[in-house]
């Protein structure tokens, strides 16, 4: 073969191996993304199944599950979203706001006698779950910019 030949060949293919390259430059970046968006919306499932089970019959198995998944997604809210949007501030009110059904509920299981305090801890854990209720959709609005899959931009 010619010498003109093996360098138009190497040039080809350093070309191809280039567009390639970008291809899949692009597909990383692509998953990335998508990635990225799937564990910032798990956060909000999670949210959404602790508010959720506020309105359901009590059940402490389901509820605590709940709740140390919802923890687990407040931590991870720390470092998925920008301080500034307030995501980790927001969830952590509903957090804390649902902790007072889960203190309703414990101490009438352990102290169902001391009708007293139950009074005062149902009023209390009402408070809560209507707290969560504009709470939720806080949540929502503030997670809009990064959950909003209408406008999907390049890979870059």
């Amino acid at each position: 073969m010619e010498t003109s030949t093996i360098a138009g060949l190497a040039l080809v293919l350093s070309f191809v191996t280039g567009v390639v390259g970008i291809f899949n430059l692009a597909a990383t970046s692509a998953k990335l993304k998508l990635d990225l968006y799937n564990r910032r919306f798990k956060v909000y499932e999670d949210v959404l199944a602790l508010y959720q089970v506020l309105y359901d019959d009590w059940d402490d198995k389901k509820f605590e599950g709940l709740e140390r998944v919802m923890i687990r997604s407040l931590r991870e809210s720390k470092f998925l979203f920008d301080p500034k949007d307030g995501v980790y501030d927001v969830i952590l009110k509903i957090k804390n706001a649902s902790a007072k059904n889960t203190g309703y509920y414990r101490f009438r299981q352990n102290s169902p006698n001391n009708k007293e305090t139950l009074e005062i801890l149902a009023k209390s854990a009402a408070e809560g779950r209507m707290a969560c209720d504009p709470l939720i959709l806080e949540l929502e609005n503030k997670l809009a910019k990064y959950l909003n899959f209408r406008k999907i931009n390049g890979w870059i």
